[in-house]
C-alpha cells in the first residue's frame, strides 16, 4: 500500500481522540456489551496473532498503542486512496475521519456520502451537521458531538 503524506499531527490527534473514545482494557470484552470475554465454549482461551492468549497474559497499554499506531496509518493510506480530497483537509478533520473509520469500518466510512459531499463543497457545517445527524451520531451521541465538533474547526 502507498504512503500517503499526511501531517504527523493528524495521525497524533486521530492516536489522542482514539484513546478516549475507545478506552483501554487490558483483557478481551464484547464490544457491545463491554463484558469480559473468558474461557471459549470449546475450553480454550481467546488467543490471536503469535500465540498471544490475553486470558494469561495481558497486553500492555504500551503494546496496544503500537497497533493502534499501524491501524491508524493503515487507515490513513485506506481514506486517502478512496477520497482525494483527504489530503487537503486540516489535521483535526483527517482525525475525525480517521476516528470514523476506525470505529465504522473504511465501507461505513464511505457510507457517509452527504459528508463527502459537503466537504467537497467545504460546507463543513452541513458536514457536521451529517455526523450528528447518522445512525452512528445517534447511537455515539458524546462521541459524535466531538467529532462534529472537530469537522467545523
Amino acid at each position: 500500500m502507498a504512503t500517503v503524506a499526511t501531517p504527523p499531527k493528524a495521525a497524533d490527534l486521530a492516536f489522542e481522540l482514539l484513546k478516549v473514545h475507545e478506552g483501554f482494557r487490558d483483557h478481551l470484552y464484547d464490544d457491545k456489551t463491554g463484558l469480559r470475554i473468558g474461557r471459549l465454549p470449546s475450553g480454550g482461551w481467546p488467543t490471536f496473532g503469535y500465540g498471544f492468549n490475553l486470558a494469561h497474559w495481558p497486553a500492555t497499554e504500551e503494546e496496544c498503542a503500537l497497533i493502534l499506531r499501524s491501524r491508524i496509518f493503515t487507515l490513513i493510506s485506506q481514506i486517502a486512496a478512496r477520497q482525494p480530497l483527504y489530503s487537503k483537509l486540516t489535521p483535526k478533520r483527517q482525525a475525525v475521519l480517521i476516528d470514523m473509520a476506525y470505529q465504522t469500518g473504511i465501507d461505513g466510512l464511505m457510507n457517509f456520502r452527504q459528508m463527502f459531499r459537503y466537504i467537497r463543497l467545504m460546507d463543513y457545517s452541513r458536514a457536521s451537521e451529517e455526523i450528528l445527524n447518522s445512525d452512528s451520531g445517534r447511537r455515539f451521541v458524546s462521541r459524535y458531538k466531538t467529532l462534529a465538533q472537530w469537522m467545523l474547526n
